[in-house]
């Protein structure tokens, strides 16, 4: 996977999108609505709040999807965020 350093006030997420598959093969988003969760892979140097490796949830449709190696990411401003999931 290329490296990716993430500028200003951007962070760089490993999505986990929910995907339900139904019985005829057809996959479908399980929650269009709600938040998107993920771990943060890269932050830029004017985060405040976020470190890597924190479970996040994201605010719904936001940032942009990118493709590094054979995975898929976000990447989002800080205050995208929702916040931060914790056990």
């Amino acid at each position: 996977m290329p490296k990716f350093v993430a500028l200003n006030d951007k962070i760089l997420v490993k999505y986990a999108d929910a995907i339900n598959v139904s019985e005829g093969g057809i996959m479908m988003p399980t929650n269009v609505d709600k938040p998107d969760y993920g771990v943060v892979i890269s932050v830029g140097p004017d985060v405040k709040h976020i470190t890597e490796g924190m479970n996040i949830a994201i605010a719904p449709k936001s940032g942009v999807q990118i493709n590094l190696g054979n995975d898929d990411y976000i990447v989002i401003a800080e205050v995208q965020v929702l916040g931060i999931m914790k056990d």
